[in-house]
């Protein structure tokens, strides 16, 4: 017998998986602060640039827009 193991049945679970019905992604501070503004306080306390931080954290705006909002020639 090794270590840990038991004589007992491993028990069975009679319950259906569970389904997930939504998921809520709170990114514009509704329910919760918005975390771009704790980006550039965090920005500032480090003496780095707001920008450059929320890039590479959330990566470029380009990105997230949808055509015909995002360019590819957008800097």
């Amino acid at each position: 017998m090794s270590v840990g193991a038991s004589d007992a049945e491993p028990r069975r679970i009679d319950a259906e998986p569970r389904r997930i019905d939504a998921v809520v992604f709170d990114f514009g501070g509704v329910f919760t602060p918005s975390p771009f503004e704790a980006a550039h306080v965090y920005a500032a306390e480090q003496g780095a640039d707001p920008a450059v931080l929320i890039e590479i954290v959330f990566g470029a705006l380009r990105h997230r827009l949808r055509p015909p909002l995002a360019s590819p020639r957008a800097p």
